[in-house]
């Protein structure tokens, strides 16, 4: 049994579609922080993907990486199945009575779904960077994770001898979290090795696709677009006056918004690529608000190996660190064209998967 083939939406998609909306908030600090996990709320998922194609996978690390970037994924993608998973796999028992999967689960569920949504959407997200990894030739240095996971236990051990000082890194993790150190410093390498990862692939996709640079203003009162007309009309610089009058947090960057890949779908993308350098268009009246948009360059699109990119790509993301909105259009362009069978999930927390 399979889910019905309805495609996996962003709610946070809705941006690009017409306007700089807030970024997700982060959940309150833990002891332990970890590289970011780039999601947005969504909806219960219907399940949708491109027809699985028998074509084995096309990209390889001795082929280019922006040429693979280039095709549609399901182009590279093998076909997959689920196996059957039994839901009644014994997980304990209390006096006799068996704790099952399907009870855990669906116990975690009324408790906490959002949670277990965001949690399960997390590890769908590492398996689609993990395949576009391996399609476009992107490897990650162990070092990297190596260092990334010592600087993280640093901070960690740092906050437990301000708090509790002679504590102790093991004694914190065992008696604040109920796990071994060994399994908490695991967790943390894989999550910091899936935000390495990912930031690598999102930003090496959207470096080798024609993009476009822009800045925005956007306000929600006519009052406040007329000082905007006035002032654009007069010659003043598009930055200064987003810094000055523009409401969206961009203000801060003078309307700066993360390059936008050339989209016919994409509010944004199409009035940044209907304008020449230095064109400005605006206002549009978007979801009662105003919106004016520059369009400050069109980059030419990186090609080459992963080994030509890498320096590139690293290069861009110590000038800027991957954004939510850069994210989500990376996410629809992948989530079109990868199958999705989430059918023992499903089950699990005891929901009827759509028949197609």
């Amino acid at each position: 049994m399979k889910t019905s083939p309805q495609t996996f939406r962003l709610a946070g998609l809705a941006l690009l579609c017409g306007f700089a909306a807030q970024a997700c908030q982060s959940p309150e600090p833990k002891p332990a922080p970890e590289r970011p996990t780039y999601k947005a709320p969504r909806p219960a998922p219907g399940m949708k993907g491109s027809e699985a194609s028998n074509e084995k996978p096309s990209a390889s690390v001795t082929e280019s990486a922006s040429e693979a970037a280039a095709q549609k994924p399901a182009e590279a993608q093998a076909p997959s199945s689920v196996a059957a998973v039994d839901g009644n796999t014994v997980l304990a028992t209390v006096g006799g009575q068996p704790i099952r999967i399907s009870d855990m689960m669906q116990h975690w569920m009324s408790r906490e779904s959002r949670q277990v949504w965001e949690y399960f959407y997390a590890l769908m997200d590492e398996r689609y960077a993990e395949l576009e990894a391996a399609r476009m030739g992107i490897t990650l240095d162990p070092a990297v994770v190596d260092a990334a996971v010592i600087d993280v236990r640093m901070v960690i051990e740092e906050k437990i001898e301000e708090a509790q000082p002679g504590l102790g890194f093991d004694r914190y993790i065992r008696g604040q979290h109920n796990i071994s150190p060994e399994n908490y410093l695991a967790g943390i390498r894989r999550n910091q090795a899936r935000g390495l990862l990912l930031e690598r692939v999102v930003r090496t996709w959207l470096l080798t696709q024609d993009h476009a640079e822009l800045r925005v203003i956007i306000v929600t009162n006519e009052e406040l677009g007329e000082k905007v007309t006035a002032a654009l009309e007069a010659g003043r610089d598009f930055a200064e006056v987003a810094r000055e009058l523009s409401e969206d947090q961009t203000r801060e960057m003078g309307g700066l918004m993360p390059p936008v890949v050339r989209s016919e779908q994409l509010l944004l993308s199409r009035i940044a690529f209907n304008n020449e350098v230095g064109g400005v268009t605006g206002p549009i009246e978007d979801n009662g608000r105003l919106l004016w948009v520059e369009t400050s360059a069109f980059p030419e699109p990186l090609s080459g190996r992963w080994s030509v990119l890498e320096p590139k790509v690293l290069a861009s993301l110590k000038e800027r660190e991957l954004n939510e909105y850069e994210f989500l259009q990376w996410k629809s362009f992948i989530e079109e064209n990868y199958d999705v069978d989430a059918t023992a999930f499903l089950e699990f927390i005891g929901e009827t998967p759509e028949r197609p």
